[in-house]
């Protein structure tokens, strides 16, 4: 709290209260961004029916990544384009998004870390490309993408790890093709996929 406020100072109101905030801007995608008084920032959420969305690359605010539970749930988005700015998306950040077909991550993405859940019940989604820098693409990551059916690492991939079951029910998957670089694969990728083998490059 701001020096000279009593510690047990409180709100009735249900808004949150955020220290250092010190602009807020919302782009034509519906998208806030806030920057806060060090410099950094972040995506407070994104409003208004829309068929396409860019997440990132504002000048003035530099967000690196993707929250949590951003679109979790949104029937109307169809295309995502993820800036290369973007090293890390969330938790559960495109999860049951019931439209979406088509995900993009720019040239040159730094996008390291797909988190839990982040792509899952996308079941209009059929294929999608992986930038070179994803390092690791955590537990559940395309649970139940159930029309997905290839998913494709940019050559020179820097992936390491997958968490369990990141394939789980992806019922149209027939084949991934898995960088050299993997040293860790949890359990039962595949559960469910019962069309798809896993190849590892040479």
């Amino acid at each position: 709290a701001p020096s000279g406020w009593h510690t047990s100072w409180n709100c009735d109101r249900t808004d949150n209260v955020v220290w250092g905030v010190e602009k807020y801007f919302t782009d034509d995608y519906g998208v806030t961004y806030v920057l806060f008084a060090d410099g950094t920032a972040s995506i407070a959420g994104v409003s208004g029916i829309v068929s396409e969305i860019v997440l990132g690359g504002h000048p003035e605010f530099p967000v690196t990544e993707i929250p949590a539970n951003l679109l979790n749930g949104r029937s109307d988005i169809t295309k995502i384009t993820i800036h290369s700015d973007i090293t890390k998306i969330g938790a559960y950040a495109f999860y049951f998004m019931t439209k979406l077909n088509e995900v993009e991550f720019e040239a040159g993405s730094k996008a390291a870390s797909i988190g839990t859940g982040a792509f899952g019940y996308s079941k209009l989604l059929k294929t999608i490309t992986l930038p070179a820098s994803v390092e690791e693409i955590k537990a559940n990551a395309f649970v139940a993408s159930a029309g997905l059916e290839t998913v494709t690492f940019e050559e020179g991939s820097a992936l390491t790890t997958m968490g369990n079951y990141v394939f789980l029910n992806c019922t149209a998957l027939k084949s991934v093709y898995l960088p050299d670089g993997v040293t860790s694969i949890g359990a039962s990728i595949l559960n469910g996929a019962k069309q798809a083998t896993v190849q590892v490059a040479n």
